[in-house]
Parts: structure tokens; C-alpha cells; sequence
């Protein structure tokens, strides 16, 4: 079993109960940072996440656990990398004796509610745990989707209509809520609603790609035009969603919650437009499925305009969330707190570390990354591919087998300290849990190409 001794000193000088921030966090699917206008994007994808970024902190460097939803949430929610938490493909789930965030959350005062619709994500895999509603149902039944309609059909703007229905139906004024809200229009197939699907693409663009049978596309040749017609139509649906973030925030505005209410945006990994010669996401572990937006808006307590340049990590969101709300960080947390980087009232202290992905979904790839420096594992063949990501930061020119490859060296002994440590903890705890998906829900990922 887990020890969940906990780490009860360094946190903020002072949150009491009365005082504790309300937190939304929201998760947009297959968002990659560089799509994100605060992040340097050309195009108006997202001013509602540009102005809370502008009003609170953006992290320029923040690096998923995973390169798919699955993992990639649940060591979010864990503070654990894929190898520990094991919920690492469709047939597995969270072992018992893993806490959770919302869990921490519930058992600190919490009142604790989630919003979604992704079945990468649902209860089955343990997402539920430590959650009050954790309605992962509604949306799709609401609108009538069938098995495969996901990819077909936008459904941000329900989304956001059952987070607010929930805020202003469901919450009790005398306990501070966590809610969590998962976008999934980002996600392939990439076919927005009018008018955003004009948005960002050519109105002389003659060609057949609409945005559907995404991955029916994986490994066909493109020409430009399409190419850039199917990225106008993804960067569609970040501005729809985006729209329907800045309804969320407006709702809480309105109810005067804005102020008093710690709010998250993130992505859960990225996606690949021929950046390495593939689309989608999921098959590799390089910085367009890795690197994700991470903002952070607390007008009371964070002071504007601010940017950390330090590299971190998604599992420190566990540990960072509960830090803020004044609670105790469970011992199994491998991330640490990010508060002193961005709050002086922090007594905490913040060092900059290699953060860790892996993916297990279509081959099996396990990474370190720092600010300059990535390797990445091919876990079957046992070689590596290595980068230099301040000189290479597309990562173009594989090192591996150049001179230049005894400079990562300590990254290396790194990597392999830390393949120990997971073995050592995974043998005290409990194994992976197997489950049984449904037909209905294995259709669902069949279509999304997560299962064969």
C-alpha cells in the first residue's frame, strides 16, 4: 500500500478553511501551446486564455506526463508519471490505495464536481474517485451521439452549460468547490460549428478535406493546401472552445466568484502536424504533443503579468493545487509544489528538475526532458534518440549516435535512477487493476483510434 504520510510544513504562510480559494480547473483536449495565442501563436485562437494569462501566470514551459488522454490526466490527478499510476492503456485502471486530487480535495472540505465528455477519461478508469458528480454521461446522451459521433459533432458548448448549471444549481455557499471541466472539441476529427470553422482557413481552398476521417489520413501524402486546411480547422475548434471558456469565466464573474475562485487552464498533451512526419498524437514523446499551456488566475492572491521560465511538470499540478488550498501534499506525490515560482507568500522552496513522459498506447517511448536537453527511449529495442532543445528545439538532429552524445550523460544516469525508483515502488503496491471496457465504449475508442 501507498504511504500517504504527508508533508504538513513550507506551504502558504496563511489559508484557513474561510479562506480557502474555490478551483476550476479545466483540461482541453490535444491543445499544444504553440496553437495558444499568449504562447507566440499568429492566429486569434484564444483570448479568453490570453487574458487570464495576462492576468495571472503562464507557465512557458510545461510538459505533459503522456501524449494521450488516459495517462496523461490520471497523472494529472495523481501526481504520479504513467508507470506508477499504471492507468496506461483502455483495459486499465487506477489501483486502490492511490489517492487522487479531488480525493485530497473532498477529504480537505471540498465540495467536488467534474464535466465531461471523453471516454479516455471516464469513470471507469478511476477518474471518479474523490468526486462528489462526476457526470461523464449527460453531454452525450443530451445530444444524442451515438458510438462515433464523437468525432463529428461539437460539444463545448455543452459542456459548458452543464458546468454551469452545476455552479448555480448544485454548490453550497458554505464549503469552497473544485470543479473540473474537460473540452474535447480539440480533438481529431477537427470540425468546428460555423462560423469557426472559416475561421482560420482559405475561403479559395477548393480541396476534399473537411476536417473528418482524420485517421483514416495517418501515413497518406497531402498536399500543402490541405494540410493548412486541416490546421484551420483545428485551430477552429481551440477558438470555439476558447469562446466557451470565456462563457465559464463570465458566469463565475457574474455570480461574484471570480476573485475568490483559483482558476486552471491546461491541455492534457499536444498534437502533431507533420512535425516529425505524423498527425494525431500518442505514437511519440516530441515537444508538439508534450508541451502544453498551463495558466494559473487567482486575482486575489496572484499579481498579474507574470511568466516562469522554468521547465515543469503536470504532475506538479496535484501538489501545487492542494499547496494553494492550504492542505497537506500526500506522500506518493512525485511532483512538487510550483507556488514559490509565482506567490511570495510562499515558504516553499522550487528546484527546477528533469520531468518524465511516456506513452505505451501505439509503441512503447519513456522520456527525460529538461530546459536543453531531451532523451527519449524506445523501449522495445532499448535505444534512445537524443536532443539538444536549445540549439534544436524542433528536434531535427538526432544526437544519439553523433560525438555530442557523452553531453547527456548525466541525463542518462538520471533516466536510469529513475526506471530503479519506479520498479522499487511498484513493487511495494499493488499491481494494475484489468478492467472489462463495454462494447459501447470500446466502439467509442475504436473510432478515436485507442483501440483495435
Amino acid at each position: 500500500m501507498v504511504c500517504l504520510a504527508c508533508i504538513l510544513t513550507g506551504g502558504l504562510a496563511s489559508v484557513s478553511a474561510a479562506t480557502q480559494p474555490n478551483i476550476v480547473l479545466v483540461a482541453v483536449e490535444s491543445l499544444r501551446a504553440d496553437h495558444v495565442g499568449c504562447y507566440g501563436y499568429r492566429r486569434a485562437t484564444s483570448p479568453a486564455m490570453d487574458a487570464l494569462a495576462a492576468e495571472g501566470v503562464r507557465f512557458d514551459q510545461a510538459i505533459s506526463a503522456a501524449s494521450w488522454t488516459t495517462p496523461a490526466v490520471m497523472s494529472m490527478f495523481t501526481s504520479l508519471p504513467p508507470s506508477l499510476h499504471q492507468t496506461v492503456s483502455s483495459s486499465t485502471m487506477l489501483p486502490e490505495g492511490l489517492t487522487t486530487l479531488a480525493t485530497e480535495l473532498k477529504n480537505g472540505g471540498y465540495q467536488t464536481a467534474a464535466i465531461i465528455v471523453n471516454p479516455c477519461a471516464s469513470s471507469k478508469y478511476g477518474f471518479n474517485r474523490g468526486f462528489d458528480v462526476f457526470d461523464d454521461s449527460s453531454i452525450q446522451l443530451a445530444a444524442g451521439l451515438g458510438d462515433l459521433d464523437l468525432n463529428n459533432n461539437s460539444v463545448s458548448d455543452m459542456v459548458t452549460q452543464y458546468a454551469v448549471k452545476w455552479l448555480k444549481s448544485c454548490r453550497r455557499p458554505s464549503l469552497p468547490f473544485f470543479l473540473y471541466v474537460f473540452y474535447f472539441d480539440p480533438h481529431y476529427d477537427y470540425m468546428p460549428p460555423s462560423p469557426y470553422d472559416g475561421m482560420f482557413t482559405d475561403p479559395d481552398y477548393y480541396g476534399d478535406q473537411d476536417g473528418s476521417k482524420i485517421v483514416r489520413l495517418a501515413g497518406k501524402p497531402l498536399a500543402k493546401a490541405d494540410k493548412e486546411q486541416i490546421i484551420g480547422l483545428y485551430d477552429g475548434e481551440i477558438r470555439f472552445t476558447d469562446d466557451q471558456i470565456k462563457v465559464l469565466i463570465d458566469t463565475l464573474r457574474d455570480m461574484n466568484l471570480l476573485t475568490d475562485t483559483l482558476l486552471v487552464i491546461t491541455g492534457d498533451h499536444g498534437e502533431e502536424f507533420w512535425d516529425h512526419d505524423r498527425m494525431m498524437h500518442a505514437h511519440t514523446l516530441y515537444d508538439e504533443l508534450l508541451r502544453v499551456p498551463l495558466i494559473i488566475h487567482w486575482p486575489k492572491e496572484i499579481k498579474p503579468k507574470q511568466v516562469v521560465a522554468e521547465q515543469v511538470s503536470l504532475v506538479d499540478l496535484m501538489p501545487t493545487l492542494l499547496d494553494m488550498a492550504g492542505l497537506p501534499i500526500p506522500g506518493q506525490c512525485r511532483g512538487q509544489s510550483l507556488v514559490s515560482l509565482f506567490m511570495s507568500s510562499s515558504r516553499r522552496t522550487f528546484t527546477e528538475r528533469p520531468v518524465f513522459a511516456e506513452t505505451e498506447s501505439r509503441t512503447a517511448l519513456k522520456c527525460i526532458r529538461t530546459s536543453s536537453q531531451i532523451l527519449i527511449e524506445h523501449v522495445k529495442d532499448k535505444t534512445f534518440e537524443a536532443y539538444d532543445l536549445e540549439n534544436d528545439p524542433f528536434e531535427r538532429d538526432d544526437l544519439a549516435l553523433m560525438p555530442q552524445y557523452t553531453e547527456f550523460q548525466p541525463l542518462l544516469t538520471a533516466y536510469e535512477d529513475w526506471k530503479k525508483q519506479n520498479a522499487e515502488f511498484n513493487a511495494t503496491n499493488r499491481p494494475a487493476q484489468t478492467i472489462k471496457i463495454d462494447p459501447q465504449l470500446m466502439k467509442q475508442l475504436k473510432s478515436l483510434g485507442y483501440a483495435h
